[in-house]
């Protein structure tokens, strides 16, 4: 994990940067495909904490529970 106290590397700034420049040639369909996958995953990743935090739930509640942390996130 890195340390927000330490200032980035400069391989991590090069990287950044590549990152950024990729981003803005994809089309439109490519940037909606884009979020649409890292909306996925952030799905599936919640879906497996809580499981793993509360085995005692159903599928459902868990989908609930999933749902409403993304309908009433905060910054």
């Amino acid at each position: 994990m890195l340390d927000p106290m330490t200032p980035p590397q400069p391989h991590h700034l090069e990287a950044e940067r590549v990152y950024v420049e990729i981003a803005r040639n994809l089309t439109s369909a490519q940037q909606l495909a884009t979020l649409h996958n890292l909306q996925q995953s952030a799905w599936t990743l919640k879906t497996a904490l809580l499981r793993s935090e509360h085995p005692e739930l159903s599928e459902e509640e868990i989908q609930r529970l999933v749902r409403d942390s993304f309908l009433y996130a905060t910054p």
